[in-house]
């Protein structure tokens, strides 16, 4: 392809004199060639090619081939976002949004993103979804957020996917709808989304409504209540709608987690280590529980949502040391991860705050207390 492009270039194409130039400056040419291409790209720039704009700003934004300049990354992009380039605009969007090289200006971020966006550019309709779901474009247009993220989840951004269906499972910005979240979740999991398979497994392990008033509702529940692998059940609470079904597939929910797993998600390591300690779904494994759980307390923790996830990790392995689940009854193994549990809770909550799953570090400090001494090079000595 270089060879052709070359050969046109050599001919005056414009077009091909600006893409061979922008592979050099890449790094496909000599180092020569290289430094020759920048040259040529700011000439074309400077001449008005919004192309080449687009590809200067870029340069100067990440310090490729040029020295790194904000304000020269941002003159550029603004020419080129003139000229209508989408991923100009996306960028130009960004770095308002995110304060480099002008001051931070919500406004401006909005303008360009959705000048982006409007292009089908999913980056920014992702950018600006998020933009507006926080407040700082239009102050709590959820809808305006929701609007944004079906057009990405249109094409087959499995991101926007994942984020619109958890928008309609809590019912932000569109009615709440446990069926059309699932639906969305799928999408994003079939295209290995694995924060949409943890989500689509939570829902078939948790239970989802289905309602029958809703053709797809009906025609949904027809076709499950036929294969007869899906737990139907009317809503039985006070006041329950008489249209309203919840149900859940064991099955389908570890076929999700699984996946989630494979791709390292210790959430859904912890879940379904659950359901193989629960023998839900497949038979009871306390085994494959167990290893499950340490491979979730294995993982790296640098969030404080990972944190969290580690700890209750590292929690269930002190239950099943205590009960002796999968492994030898063990007081002192138990006291240990109970006080590690109660250690990577306090990183990023401070003792007595609650993590996700509901626990708590004084009292973990408090179980660990009451097991026969350890000893151990993070929680120290441990005894009654």
């Amino acid at each position: 392809a270089i060879k052709w492009l070359r050969i046109a270039a050599d001919k005056g194409d414009g077009t091909a004199k600006r893409n061979l130039a922008i592979l050099n400056a890449e790094g496909f040419g000599t180092a020569q060639e290289q430094a020759d291409a920048v040259a040529v790209l700011l000439g074309l720039a400077q001449g008005g090619d919004a192309q080449a704009q687009l590809v200067v700003g870029q340069f100067y934004l990440k310090g490729s081939g040029v020295r790194q300049d904000y304000s020269e990354a941002l003159k550029w992009l603004r020419k080129a976002a003139d000229h209508g380039e989408a991923a100009a605009q996306y960028s130009l969007g960004t770095m308002y949004l995110k304060g480099i090289g002008a001051a931070r200006d919500f406004t401006l971020a909005t303008k360009w993103l959705r000048s982006a966006a409007e292009q089908a550019n999913d980056d920014a309709a992702l950018a600006l979804a998020r933009l507006h779901a926080s407040g700082k474009a239009s102050p709590g247009d959820d809808g305006e957020a929701a609007k944004w993220l079906r057009k990405a989840a249109d094409r087959g951004d499995d991101i926007a996917e994942t984020k619109l269906g958890e928008f309609y499972y809590v019912g932000r910005g569109v009615p709440k709808s446990d069926q059309d979240a699932l639906a969305w979740f799928t999408k994003a999991a079939e295209q290995g989304n694995a924060s949409a398979q943890y989500s689509l497994a939570v829902l078939n392990d948790q239970g989802y409504v289905v309602r029958d008033d809703r053709p797809d509702g009906a025609a949904f529940l027809r076709q499950v209540r036929e294969v007869n692998l899906v737990s139907v059940s009317p809503i039985s609470n006070a006041g329950a709608d008489a249209h309203a079904f919840t149900l859940t597939n064991p099955t389908e929910a570890i076929k999700w987690y699984r996946k989630a797993v494979d791709q390292g998600d210790a959430a859904a390591m912890i879940a379904l280590g659950n359901m193989y300690r629960d023998g839900r779904g497949a038979k009871a494994d306390n085994a494959e529980a167990m290893r499950l759980y340490w491979l979730a307390a294995a993982q790296p923790a640098s969030t404080s949502a990972s944190h969290s996830t580690v700890a209750l990790a590292e929690f269930s392995i002190g239950i099943m040391y205590q009960k002796g689940l999968g492994v030898p009854k063990d007081e002192g193994q138990a006291g240990l991860w109970y006080c590690r549990s109660a250690k990577s809770t306090a990183r990023f909550t401070g003792l007595a705050r609650k993590p996700g799953g509901g626990v708590e570090s004084a009292a973990l400090l408090q179980l660990a207390a009451t097991i026969p001494k350890v000893d151990d090079p993070i929680c120290g000595r441990v005894q009654k």
